[in-house]
């Protein structure tokens, strides 16, 4: 095994223990020991501290994302570029109704929207909300190059989720009905970090996160009331801009007519706040430009699944109308999502009833 990683990866710890020591011609060796002696005192090693992050298993879904219906119809990302004032409360008109937004470390930006989208991607029965990862899981699974910045900057976002109330008119999967609701993204949070000292923040970013999704969320998406998103497609590069990924999230989230595969989106102050920018208000023909722009890029992302974007003139209020067409396939696929996850959703539910039925018949030693 020394022999292998040797010939294979040296060169490449090397450099970065190099890198990440700041001691240029350090040389690095492997060696089998059968026990960890105390070197000499003149021969003392540089001691560097590594995170080994566990590779993702083929069947345990990293590559999933997810958005739950009401959030992409919701106005709860703001997508304009400004966060605002840290401690507020925004209240905006989306396509479903009004939302208001309070919280107490900034508003959710394109950061906030991409870790949400994947915290949902690794719900699964079993966790019950809960999901646990390092730092550097999330960056791979964003496709994003790891970096200490990144590291920092996705804590802050963890954080403001968590400081952030949203109320409005959702749909109630228990009722069956449109219900004024008032729920968060994050019911909790722990993060576990290596700090010099109780002041001073995690030197390198990384760390191990542990979220507890929002109750709410959590039995929405029990009841199925969620979009399936390709991390793949939904992080390319074609899908570079956050407001090209916010149009993708909310377009998954419309079954559309027949068959799903025609929908129309009337263009108006709506649709910009849903997106999270308020373009259509101050620029309406830069807006038009723009969707048609993330409809072309979603066409180029999705390789087929959504095969045309044009603007049409409307009737009344609704002046222009968005017109979308996407291929047969899109509901073949998401049908076969579904199945795949449905099938996986039983499983797990059957692993959970096994053992509760197991702890029920063990045995029980009383305590003297």
């Amino acid at each position: 095994a020394c022999d292998w990683i040797q010939q294979r990866y040296l060169g490449a710890i090397a450099e970065t223990v190099r890198r990440h020591s700041g001691q240029a011609h350090a040389e690095v060796a492997l060696a089998v020991v059968e026990g960890l002696a105390e070197p000499p005192e003149d021969d003392a090693p540089t001691v560097v501290a590594v995170e080994v992050v566990r590779p993702p298993l083929d069947d345990e879904g990293h590559d999933r994302a997810r958005i739950e219906n009401n959030l992409g119809r919701k106005a709860i990302f703001a997508l304009h570029g400004k966060r605002g004032p840290d401690v507020g409360s925004v209240t905006v008109t989306d396509v479903v109704g009004k939302v208001t937004r309070t919280f107490t470390l900034g508003q959710l930006g394109g950061l906030e929207m991409d870790v949400y989208a994947w915290l949902l991607g690794q719900w699964t029965p079993r966790n019950e909300g809960r999901v646990s990862f390092s730092l550097r899981e999330l960056s791979r699974g964003l496709r994003v190059s790891w970096n200490g910045d990144f590291g920092i900057e996705a804590k802050r976002a963890i954080r403001r989720m968590k400081a952030m109330t949203i109320t409005g008119k959702v749909w109630d999967a228990d009722t069956k009905r449109y219900k004024e609701h008032g729920f968060s993204l994050v019911d909790e949070y722990q993060l576990e970090e290596e700090r010099e000292s109780m002041e001073a923040d995690s030197t390198r970013g990384s760390g191990r996160v542990t979220v507890l999704l929002g109750d709410w969320i959590v039995r929405q998406m029990q009841a199925g009331q969620y979009a399936e998103l390709d991390l793949d497609i939904y992080r390319s590069q074609s899908l570079r801009k956050p407001k090209a990924r916010r149009l993708f999230q909310y377009l998954e989230c419309e079954e559309g007519e027949r068959d799903g595969t025609f929908i129309r989106v009337p263009i108006n102050e709506y649709l910009a706040e849903t997106m999270g920018t308020s373009d259509c208000r101050n620029n309406p023909s830069r807006f038009r430009r723009d969707l048609l722009d993330y409809g072309r890029a979603i066409c180029r992302a999705t390789s087929g699944l959504y095969e045309s974007f044009e603007i049409k003139a409307g009737m009344g209020r609704n002046a222009w109308m968005l017109q979308i067409r996407r291929s047969p396939n899109w509901r073949l696929r998401r049908e076969e999502d579904r199945r795949l996850f449905n099938a996986e959703y039983r499983e797990e539910l059957l692993h959970l009833a096994e053992g509760r039925q197991a702890n029920e018949h063990r045995p029980r030693r009383a305590l003297g």
